[in-house]
C-alpha cells in the first residue's frame, strides 16, 4: 500500500471516529452510534485445488464452491434514522480450504431501507486494507459486498462476496463468498 494510501486512510478513520463523537453531542437525534457484529460461514468460489488425474483415467477439476470456513466483523460508526449507516470495518476470515487468514480493515456505508412495516432491505459496502496472515506478501485493497434483509430487532441475514486484493495462486484473484447472520445495537 503506498504511504499516499495510508495517510487517507487514517484521515478517513479519524474523521469517522470524530464525527461520530461529535455527533453524540451536538447533532439531533437523528444521528446515532451504533456497533454492529457479523458472523459468516465461507463458501470458496475459487479454491486453489489443482485438477487431479483420478483411477477411471480422466482429469477431474475439484468443486470451486466449497465450504471453507467462518467470518467475523465488527463495525462501529454512525446512523441516520437507522437506514444509512456509515462505520469502520474490522473483521478476520479463516479460511480453511486454502489455509488462510485475512484481517480485513476499512470504512463501510450501508443503507437499510424499510420495505415494510418490521423489515429491512440490508446492503453494504466495505473497502479498505487486507493482509493474509503468515503468506508472506499478500497485502490489498479489500472490496466486501452484503445483501440481506434486516428485522425490526435489528438483526439480519445476509449473502456476501469479498475481493481480497491478492492472489493465492498463478493470477487468479482470490475471492470469498458466503452466508451470515448479524446484528446492529443502535444507542
Amino acid at each position: 500500500m503506498s504511504n499516499f494510501n495510508m495517510r487517507l486512510f487514517v484521515l478517513i478513520a479519524s474523521a469517522l471516529f470524530s464525527f461520530s463523537s461529535y455527533s453524540q453531542e451536538y447533532i439531533d437525534k437523528n444521528w446515532k452510534p451504533i456497533l454492529g457484529a457479523d458472523i459468516s460461514i465461507l463458501f470458496n468460489p475459487n479454491s486453489i485445488d489443482n485438477p487431479y488425474f483420478n483411477s477411471q483415467n480422466h482429469w477431474v477439476e475439484p468443486t470451486k464452491f466449497v465450504l471453507a470456513g467462518i467470518a467475523a466483523q465488527y463495525e462501529y460508526g454512525i446512523t441516520y434514522k437507522e437506514w444509512f449507516r456509515v462505520g469502520a470495518h474490522l473483521g478476520l476470515q479463516i479460511n480453511i480450504a486454502d489455509k488462510t487468514v485475512t484481517t480485513p480493515i476499512g470504512g463501510s456505508i450501508s443503507l437499510a431501507p424499510l420495505i415494510g412495516e418490521d423489515t429491512r432491505l440490508y446492503g453494504k459496502f466495505i473497502a479498505g486494507w487486507n493482509t493474509a496472515i503468515g503468506k508472506g506478501n499478500k497485502n490489498g485493497m479489500y472490496q466486501h459486498y452484503q445483501i440481506g434483509i434486516e428485522s425490526q430487532e435489528s438483526i439480519r441475514i445476509f449473502a456476501f462476496i469479498a475481493d481480497h486484493g491478492f492472489s493465492l495462486k498463478q493470477h487468479t484473484p482470490y475471492t470469498t463468498m458466503g452466508l451470515g447472520i448479524g446484528g446492529t445495537v443502535f444507542d
